[in-house]
This record gives C-alpha cells, sequence and structure tokens, in this order.
C-alpha cells in the first residue's frame, strides 16, 4: 500500500484506519506539514478502505472532509459513510460552526450535476444508483460546490466527457469557498481524471517563526574582525578587585559579544525546507552548479564543449559535500545524546 503511494517531503499521509500494507487502497489525504498537528486529526471510518477523513479545527470552526471513492457495481462506501457521519454526529456537526466536505470519484450520474445534454449516462439503472447519493446529501443538506456541466473525467477509449466527480458542502461553508473548478492543466499522465482544485478561504492562527542567529552560515573572519573594533569601545582590561567590578566587566564584555552577533551574524529564516546540514561551503558550491548547469544548457548541442565536464564534476563535488555535511551533523548529534544537550 505505502509503496505505490508517493508522498511528498512536507506531506502526512492518511491511510484508512482499517487498511493493512495488503490491502487495495483507493482514497488517500495528504497533509500539508505547516499545519499545526494541534489543528487536526483524522477520522477513524472502521469497515472500509475507500474513504479518509479529516478535521480540520480553527478557533470556533471545524470542517470535516471526507475523500471518498465509490465503486461502480455497489454503494457500500456511501453507505458506511452515512452511517459514520449518523452514528458520530456530535463530533461532525452539531452547530453553524461546523461544517462537511464530501469529494472524490463518486462514480454516478444524473442530470443534477452531468450535461443534460448527455441522456446516453442516465439509464434507469444509473438513476437508481445515484439516488443514494442524492438521498445523503438531501438529509445533509448539503450543496454542490462544483459546478454543474464541467467534465472531470475524459474517456481514453472513447474520448467523451463526463462527471463522475464532485464536491458536495454545507451551505454555511459556501461563501468562504474561493474556488472550486476542474485545472485540466493539473492533470497528471496516464490518467482520464482531471483534478479539481478547491480553495477555502478560512482564517487560521499563524504561528510567527522564533528567528535566532544563524551561526552556520556565519562568515567568521568579518565576525572577528568586527568583535575587534567594538572590543576597543569599552575599557582596558585591569586588576579586578571586587565584585562590582567583576560584574562590570563581564557586562561590558557580553554587550560588546552580542553587538558584534548582531551586526555579523545573518538572522536564520526557518521553513518548512530548511536543512539542519545546510552551510556556507554547501551554499558555494550550488551557485557555482548553477552557473554551469545553465552554461552546459547553452552549450547542450555541442557535446564536447568542456563545461560539460566541469557542469559534471561540480555535481559530484556537490553531492559529495551534502553527504558529508550529513555525517557530520549526524556525529554531532550522536556525541551530543551520549554527552549530554548541545550548548546554545
Amino acid at each position: 500500500m505505502g509503496s505505490n503511494t508517493n508522498t511528498g517531503t512536507i506531506y502526512h499521509p492518511l491511510w484508512p484506519y482499517t487498511a493493512k500494507p495488503e490491502d487495495t487502497v483507493r482514497s488517500v489525504l495528504w497533509v500539508n506539514g505547516g499545519l499545526s498537528t494541534n489543528s487536526w486529526k483524522a477520522l477513524d471510518i472502521s469497515g472500509n478502505n475507500d474513504i479518509t477523513a479529516i478535521q480540520i479545527k480553527t478557533g470556533n470552526t471545524r470542517i470535516s472532509i471526507f475523500n471518498i471513492y465509490n465503486d461502480c457495481t455497489h454503494s457500500r462506501a456511501l453507505t458506511c459513510l452515512r452511517h459514520f457521519i449518523q452514528e458520530e454526529r456530535t463530533n461532525i456537526g452539531t452547530s453553524i460552526n461546523d461544517h462537511i466536505l464530501l469529494c472524490g470519484d463518486f462514480k454516478r450520474h444524473h442530470p443534477l450535476w452531468d450535461d443534460e445534454a448527455d441522456k446516453h449516462l442516465f439509464s434507469p439503472q444509473a438513476l437508481r444508483e445515484a439516488a443514494v447519493l442524492i438521498g445523503m446529501v438531501a438529509d445533509e443538506g448539503l450543496d454542490m460546490a462544483l459546478p454543474k456541466g464541467i467534465p472531470t473525467l475524459k474517456h481514453m477509449v472513447s474520448n467523451l466527457y463526463s462527471h463522475p466527480d464532485n464536491v458536495w458542502c454545507s451551505p454555511e461553508i459556501t461563501p468562504y469557498i474561493a474556488r472550486c473548478e476542474v485545472d485540466s492543466y493539473l492533470q497528471p499522465p496516464c490518467t482520464d481524471h482531471f483534478p479539481i482544485v478547491t480553495i477555502i478561504d478560512i482564517p487560521q492562527e499563524r504561528t510567527e517563526p522564533k528567528l535566532s542567529f544563524n551561526f552556520r552560515m556565519t562568515d567568521w573572519e568579518s565576525y572577528r574582525e568586527q568583535l575587534m573594533i567594538n572590543i576597543q569601545t569599552i575599557p582596558l582590561p585591569t586588576i579586578i578587585d571586587t565584585d562590582e567590578e567583576l560584574q562590570q566587566a563581564a557586562l561590558n564584555l557580553t554587550e560588546v559579544i552580542q553587538r558584534s552577533l548582531k551586526e555579523k551574524i545573518p538572522i536564520s529564516k526557518p521553513c518548512l525546507h530548511s536543512k539542519r546540514w545546510w552551510n556556507v561551503e554547501l551554499q558555494g558550491l550550488k551557485k557555482w552548479l548553477n552557473k554551469l548547469s545553465h552554461k552546459a544548457m547553452r552549450q547542450r548541442a555541442v557535446p564536447h564543449h568542456t563545461c560539460h565536464e566541469e557542469c559534471r564534476k561540480k555535481a559530484q563535488e556537490y553531492g559529495a559535500a551534502i553527504l558529508e555535511a550529513k555525517k557530520k551533523l549526524d556525529r554531532l548529534l550522536g556525541r551530543s545524546l551520549s554527552q549530554g544537550p548541545l550548548d546554545s
């Protein structure tokens, strides 16, 4: 299961709770790592591997998002979801601040969302199967967020369009939906479904990252020069006879060091993609590699140009430097774990 699902480095994958590694899973959710784990939780829908769900909480608002894959031959996923919502009503929707979002591949056709001209899709059996979905949506009082008639699938054989995918939401959240539409430009290869982009504009509480000195990216020679300049602004060292003189000397030295740090040490700007092992040497190597890569691209019609060999060697050097930086950090962390916490 997990080996067949690619997950970006900044995302948390969520699979159905009851799924085993050997099971077939047709519904997965990915949660951005930038979203605090205190603001969301996975919902346990047992007994079905075709539904994954998450509940996001911001302030007094709770949004329960269900990702559904409904089989062509039965409606067990819809039935399971309907029972879950009824049993967990108090945890999903009891006030105007609680919202539900249903999205996924429902594999059902009806004139309510398909193009009415596609009458070949509306057989008596198809309409009976769609009635299960319509009944559940009506009971929950949900609105269709994706406009009617927009195709979400292009059949690979017949090249005909249809609308098996859909998005349903609580009416209270409709004003906050900034965008809900098909984006064919994002369609992955070897698939007949079009991605649906849904953007909900609900304010989130943001935590400002704590800024700190980035000692790994410091030019220490420049820092030492600045420290020597600043140290000349305090009194010359003398024999210390009293505790007051000791405290004053320590205060003067501390102020000089702090002032030099603020003047010469860059401030870190942490983000999701920050690497603890990144340093000044790697930054310089990356800059040179970028220049050589652009040069090699311009000379791509001349395969024997010297820039291609230079670029290859620099790439090897850059890769080796990354491995060495990671090993150095591992050694440092291993030593710190055995000797206690690192000094700040």
